[in-house]
């Protein structure tokens, strides 16, 4: 089934914005932040391995985060 003509603008748009952000060149830019972001994961592990599933969803999101919006989270 077809998308309706705003759904269709709206992943085109979304779809050029990426691909700006995700290009080789630009991807350079995100490597020591989530460099980072896998350091604190590994401290979280070592730290307290019990919780190791909210440690993965927590470097998830601050590796979403960076990727996207382009911004780093706090600790949390």
């Amino acid at each position: 089934m077809p998308l309706p003509p705003s759904s269709r603008i709206l992943t085109d748009s979304l779809r050029r914005a990426l691909h700006v952000n995700l290009t080789p060149n630009f991807a350079k830019t995100y490597e020591p932040r989530q460099t980072q972001a896998g350091d604190q994961l590994l401290k979280d592990i070592m730290k307290d391995p019990t919780n190791y599933r909210e440690h993965l969803r927590t470097f998830a999101v601050r590796c979403r985060s960076i990727l996207f919006i382009g911004v780093q989270t706090a600790d949390l």
